[in-house]
């Protein structure tokens, strides 16, 4: 879903499936993401627990280590990258 969301409905689909299930299955998608080998994908998950969910785990802190300064790495893939960004995420919070 986070590594190409428009095979999934696209972003804002992505986004409303994970804030009705993510905290039910949270502990499965920490397992998926940890498998990802793509760090954007670790960038994405955490920035969707961690700041719009607020959801917690030590997983998620984990993963802080994968952001990446001076990318353009965007939350949507589809979409232009946008000024607002997340510091702890690096990520362009384009959605």
């Amino acid at each position: 879903m986070l590594q190409k969301p428009d095979l999934c409905g696209g972003m804002s689909h992505v986004l409303d499936v994970w804030e009705e299930h993510a905290a039910i299955h949270l502990e499965d998608i920490i397992d998926a993401v940890d498998t990802a080998t793509s760090n954007l994908v670790k960038s994405r998950a955490g920035y969707i627990l961690d700041e719009r969910l607020a959801l917690r785990h030590e997983g998620i802190e984990r993963w802080k280590a994968f952001g990446q300064r001076g990318s353009s790495r965007k939350l949507d893939p589809s979409k232009e990258f946008a000024s607002r960004f997340s510091e702890t995420w690096m990520i362009s919070l384009n959605v």
